[in-house]
Parts: C-alpha cells; structure tokens; sequence
C-alpha cells in the first residue's frame, strides 16, 4: 500500500515537471517564437510598431475564421499548413496535462484552464507587440486541448482495464 501512495506521489510529481517544462518551451516558441536568436521577435516587433504608426493596423484578428479560411485556401503552402497544425499540435500536450494536474480529468475544468493559459498567452502577444492576438488561433489551439483531453481520457481508462482485469485488456 505504502509503495503504491508513493509510486502515485511521484507520478504526480514528475506530471508537474513535465508541465512546468513544456508551459517554458510553449513560452519559448508560442510566445517568443524563439529560433535561436531573438532576431526574430526583435523584427516582428519593430514591424508591428511600424504598421501601427503609418496605418493604424492593430496586430488582432478577433474575427472568426477570418485567417483559418485563408490558410485552408493555401493549404499547399508551408506557411498556411504549419499555422493550421502548429497551433493545434502545440496545445495537445496542454489538454492532457491539464486535464491530469488540474481538472481530475473534467472537461469544463480542462477548457477553463487551457483557455486561460491561451487568453494570456494571446493578450501578452498582443500588449508586448511579439505577435497577433489571433481569435483564430485561440480557437485552433482549444481544438488541440480537446484531442490532448481525449488522449488522457482513453488512458486513464486503458489504465484502469489493464489494472481491474490486465488479461481482459484489449487494444481493438
């Protein structure tokens, strides 16, 4: 008994390091959209205020669709197809995580959390001028921490088969 309460307090444990290292590597490349250099940001951010001071473009889309419907008409091009998968993959690991540390595998408690985490993360690009405040963004990203909610929900309940009964578990 006592080997399984610690082997569970570790397993928690090494959840939350695993959260804390992915929030600093989403910051990094979602946030900073860090290549290596801060070349990059430095750039985008001087390209912002430019746009802002000689034609008063806000650097937000808060119209839905608006940039997924142009990047599903130019699927074929890197761009359009990395936004489109980029910000939907990037944010699965964030639904399961949180669907596991936080919510006790609720969904509403997943969402609420996720989008949170999102909101800020959309609102800093948008203050800090490093990129776009994006609706469309937000949405594509909720979409990933729905399918990282279903992943931990199949294996919460793969795990609890293989645990009650581990000769009846069966993958098909």
């Amino acid at each position: 008994m006592v080997y399984r309460e610690n082997k569970q307090i570790m397993t928690e444990k090494s959840y939350k390091i695993v959260f804390a290292t992915y929030m600093i590597l989403l910051v990094l490349t979602v946030l900073l959209k860090f290549d290596g250099s801060f070349e990059r940001i430095l750039s985008l951010r001087e390209r912002i205020i430019q746009y802002e001071t000689l034609y008063n473009i806000r650097n937000m889309n808060l119209v839905p669709f608006r940039n997924i419907s142009s990047y599903l008409g130019s699927i074929t091009e890197s761009y359009a197809f990395i936004n489109i998968v980029g910000s939907t993959i990037a944010f699965i690991p964030l639904g399961y995580l949180v669907s596991i540390i936080f919510s006790n595998n609720k969904l509403g408690g997943t969402l609420v959390t996720s989008f949170a985490i999102i909101l800020v993360i959309e609102i800093l690009q948008f203050v800090l001028k490093i990129g776009f405040f994006d609706i469309d963004d937000i949405m594509l990203s909720l979409v990933g921490v729905l399918i990282g909610y279903g992943i931990s929900v199949i294996s919460k309940r793969l795990k609890t088969k293989s645990i009650d009964n581990p000769k009846q578990l069966n993958l098909s």
